[in-house]
């Protein structure tokens, strides 16, 4: 069975229309809100989680579509697990991680360094100089 998937935006922009038709001729028509689309989106990611294959355990090399500098939070202090990090994705919403100890001190270490880089072009930690 193959199935087509067309996506439109309602012309203000407020809604999006899902139809899934069928080659049968028969189609099926979802008019989602904004709220009801980030639940879409949520439940779907869900659902991914679950699947096989998993996500690739490392990004692919090539293009790529990111958002620059996006909103992100912190709560102060450790949640149950370790430390916890928001992401505002402009479609996907708020992604919610948390990361171990370990792993979030490489993850600040990492973002320090390649700021300090792309600061001064030095390669050299500031506090590796003598």
């Amino acid at each position: 069975m193959t199935e087509t998937i067309q996506i439109t935006l309602t012309e203000g922009m407020d809604g999006l229309s899902l139809r899934i038709a069928q080659q049968d001729g028969g189609s099926a028509v979802a008019v989602l809100n904004a709220a009801e689309l980030e639940q879409l989106i949520t439940d779907l990611g869900n659902a991914r989680m679950g699947m096989s294959p998993p996500v690739a355990p490392a990004p692919e090399n090539g293009d790529v579509s990111a958002v620059v500098s996006p909103i992100w939070a912190s709560p102060d202090g450790a949640v149950p697990g370790g430390r916890a990090l928001a992401i505002r994705h402009p479609g996907l919403g708020w992604l919610h991680f948390i990361f171990r100890g370990d792993h979030a001190l490489d993850l600040a270490n990492a973002m320090s360094r390649d700021a300090m880089i792309a600061i001064t072009g030095d390669t050299i930690p500031t506090s590796a100089r003598n």
